[in-house]
């Protein structure tokens, strides 16, 4: 199951799994390959995305969910939901898709795997000075940092946290089976990066830049993909569990900014005000 901003984007990545299978020589059913449109610019699209992934699947269980956003915009845009575009993508639209697809997770054993970035260093606390989350700037309210990068760092930081509460309260309630991990998985040549000031030069040295960044230095989608497909495929045990790895598919030690409890806790009773969701952990 697949899910893709558009629904024609939807045709062509169904078409694209089915050109890699039969390269491949691997049997497969068509129909058991789907994709459904979820924008998360439209937090209506991400609140009735569960009623549309049971009309596609009926009741098949998810084994693993694995949210996978990130956007990056220059400059400070909003959504028709009223929030700041970066932060309804990358954070609220996927914290409140997890809330409305976890009684369809597999109770016999699932996995929320959360794509962040070593990006989440870039988060500054304004009230200390210091890395972390600052909860007065969710949106880029007070400073949006150059080319967007600062808040982009926010909400990768979101993204930890947010993983770090589910798995804390997965674990009070007495859900062994839910394991939630969270990686960066390197620095990869998407079109994430067509939205920063790399990609805007016509011809000039920016473009040059760019064209010798996407070719020699930054993964290819493929390559990018290789730690979130561990993390879904290989064997785990409770060590996994509300942890991060990197691109090497290393578990790394956060610091403590990025381990906070407190943060976390709070963020996600925000998550919940904010898009008017109450996530129910049971």
């Amino acid at each position: 199951m697949m899910t893709t901003r558009t629904a024609e984007k939807g045709v062509i990545a169904k078409k694209q799994v089915e050109s890699y299978l039969s390269d491949k020589s691997i049997e497969y059913n068509k129909d058991t390959i789907h994709a459904i449109p979820i924008n998360f610019d439209n937090l209506e699209e991400v609140r009735s995305f569960p009623e549309r992934y049971r009309k596609e699947m009926g009741d098949r269980k998810i084994d693993i969910l694995m949210n996978n956003v990130g956007r990056i915009n220059q400059k400070r845009e909003m959504t028709d939901d009223g929030f700041e575009k970066t932060f309804q993508s990358n954070h609220l639209g996927s914290f409140m898709l997890t809330s409305g697809l976890f009684s369809l997770l597999n109770r016999n054993g699932a996995r929320v795997v959360n794509v962040a970035s070593r990006a989440h260093q870039f988060a500054k606390d304004s009230s200390t000075g210091k890395q972390g989350l600052d909860m007065s700037n969710l949106q880029g309210e007070m400073s949006y940092g150059l080319d967007g990068w600062e808040t982009y760092g926010q909400t990768k930081l979101e993204n930890i946290l947010f993983t770090e509460e589910l798995q804390r309260r997965a674990d009070v309630a007495g859900l062994g089976w839910l394991t939630v991990t969270c990686l960066h998985p390197g620095v990869v040549g998407t079109e994430l990066w067509n939205n920063t000031a790399l990609a805007k030069g016509n011809g000039g040295l920016q473009s040059i830049t760019s064209n010798f960044f996407l070719k020699n230095v930054a993964l290819t989608n493929e390559e990018g993909a290789n730690t979130q497909l561990y993390l879904a495929t290989t064997t785990q045990d409770e060590k996994f569990k509300g942890r991060y790895f990197d691109e090497y598919g290393n578990m790394v030690d956060l610091d403590p900014f990025a381990r906070d409890e407190s943060k976390a806790k709070e963020l996600w009773e925000v998550s919940e005000r904010l898009s008017s969701c109450k996530f129910n952990v049971e």
